[in-house]
């Protein structure tokens, strides 16, 4: 878990989780919970997050992406 936060946009509590999926195919299991589910490249990311990352899963991506 990378931390919590309220979204600035929504007001609902988000909790941030790094994963590595090890084998099967990723899914969305809860769509209650989670609209969508996309792989994408580190360049294509702000392409799906439109207001910015929470600042702790913007130093974690720093750190892993490099």
């Amino acid at each position: 878990m990378l931390g919590e936060r309220v979204h600035p946009n929504t007001g609902r509590l988000m909790g941030y989780v790094a994963c590595e999926v090890r084998s099967g195919t990723a899914y969305v299991a809860d769509a209650e919970e989670l609209a969508d589910l996309v792989w994408a490249a580190p360049d294509q990311l702000t392409d799906y997050i439109l207001y910015g990352f929470a600042p702790i899963v913007q130093d974690y991506l720093t750190v892993t992406l490099q």
